[in-house]
């Protein structure tokens, strides 16, 4: 699986890997690079994006009790996802954005976003 990992993965290839089971995708670079070819409306509970590279459209996604810890989330929207008790700890998160995203339980401590550092207990503007 090694060189699996080296290559830019796609939403619809961690789409079908979740629906047979697996939900670590740890230290991926994973790409959105159609339109057609996203997370919008995906259920991708429990997932572990720790320390991955991600540009991607969650929009109205499931990622409750999900991690995106160290997480590079760049350009993603989060718009109306469910991140209930989801962890950004440490994450880089620039030009993402979480409009009416269910945050309730969500931890972003340490997590910088557009050059200010979020202290445990803060959210992103929603």
């Amino acid at each position: 699986m090694a060189d699996q990992d080296e290559r830019v993965w796609k939403p619809s290839e961690i789409r079908q890997r979740y629906q047979a089971g697996e939900r670590d995708f740890r230290d991926l670079e994973i790409d959105q690079p159609e339109k057609e070819d996203s997370f919008r409306g995906a259920t991708l509970a429990g997932v572990d994006f720790s320390g991955a590279y991600i540009v991607a459209d969650f929009s109205e996604a499931n990622l409750s009790y999900s991690r995106f810890v160290g997480t590079n989330v760049k350009t993603c929207i989060f718009d109306r996802a469910n991140l209930e008790h989801s962890d950004f700890s440490d994450a880089a998160i620039d030009s993402a954005t979480f409009g009416a995203a269910r945050l309730s339980g969500a931890t972003f401590a340490n997590a910088s976003m557009y050059g200010i550092t979020l202290k445990r207990g803060e959210f992103p503007d929603t």
